[in-house]
């Protein structure tokens, strides 16, 4: 189980960069906000349990929060993200 207080935590201080905070904030819902916390968390951990979490959270996502995460994306994840709306 991923522990929510370390992914606060790990949330907290990236969001002392104001990039990232608007990156967060900016998202179009909460689940596509748990997700970039989670995958902030996951970037620095590499939890296994945490991607797990992040691969079901994926199921969920509204059209919205693709488009917007395949937008601010690079790289792997931005062709990920592009395959899941069907581009």
């Amino acid at each position: 189980m991923v522990n929510p207080k370390a992914v606060r935590d790990n949330l907290r201080e990236w969001c002392k960069n104001p990039y990232w905070k608007a990156f967060y904030e900016g998202a179009p819902s909460e689940l596509c906000r748990d997700y970039i916390a989670l995958d902030f968390y996951a970037s620095e951990t590499e939890d296994e349990e945490a991607f797990e979490m992040m691969d079901l959270f994926e199921k969920d996502f509204k059209r919205t929060d693709l488009e917007y995460l395949y937008k601010n994306a690079t790289g792997p994840e931005k062709a990920k993200f592009a395959k899941m709306l069907n581009m």
